[in-house]
């Protein structure tokens, strides 16, 4: 079941190599790579401190989920999307205020 799973998730390499890559290019130009390590001694830790909650819920749910209580049961996609999610937050935050329509 969990082969399965990761196989599934890796079918979708192409579409996460193409939406990757154009954020990357767009949000994430090489200015900002340039700044970031130029000024790594204070941006990594501004973007661990905003983005601490964040990653400790993907930690708790590498902890706590299985593939048997996972909704869809889609363990490779799930474990795979959390890594991301966590690997990117050390290097990114996006300080803007999201509004919310009420």
């Amino acid at each position: 079941m969990a082969a399965e799973s990761y196989h599934r998730a890796g079918s979708y390499l192409d579409e996460v190599g193409v939406f990757c890559q154009q954020s990357v290019t767009s949000t994430l130009s090489t200015t900002y790579w340039n700044d970031l390590f130029a000024n790594w001694y204070t941006k990594i830790p501004i973007n661990l401190a905003y983005n601490a909650g964040n990653m400790w819920v993907d930690a708790i749910n590498y902890i706590y989920y299985t593939p048997e209580t996972l909704e869809d049961g889609d363990w490779g996609y799930f474990t795979s999307f959390l890594a991301g999610d966590f690997s990117i937050r050390i290097f990114y935050h996006d300080p803007t205020p999201q509004r919310v329509k009420i």
